[in-house]
């Protein structure tokens, strides 16, 4: 893969990882007796890829090409949205 396209789709995987953690507070539903300073180290692990990969100029052209290139679904979105309001 070219190098945006790879960096982007790592990114993804990096965006799932950290919804993934968030879902499960960190870990603190598995192990709720860990001190919290861990879960919060574990945290900024899962989010620091997210942020930092942002620096790198072939991810932003990657993200603006498939933004520019790619449409947006609109209904599904709208029922996600109102899903989201109804709950």
């Amino acid at each position: 893969m070219q190098d945006g396209k790879k960096q982007f789709w790592l990114w993804a995987v990096a965006w799932w990882w950290l919804l993934f953690g968030r879902s499960i507070s960190w870990g603190r539903d598995y192990f709720p007796d860990v001190p919290k300073p861990y879960f919060r180290l574990i945290s900024v692990f899962m989010i620091a890829p997210v942020v930092f990969m942002l620096f790198s100029p072939y991810l932003r052209q990657e993200i603006a090409r498939k933004l520019k290139t790619l449409a947006l679904p609109i209904w599904p979105l709208g029922l996600v949205i109102l899903g989201l309001l109804i709950s």
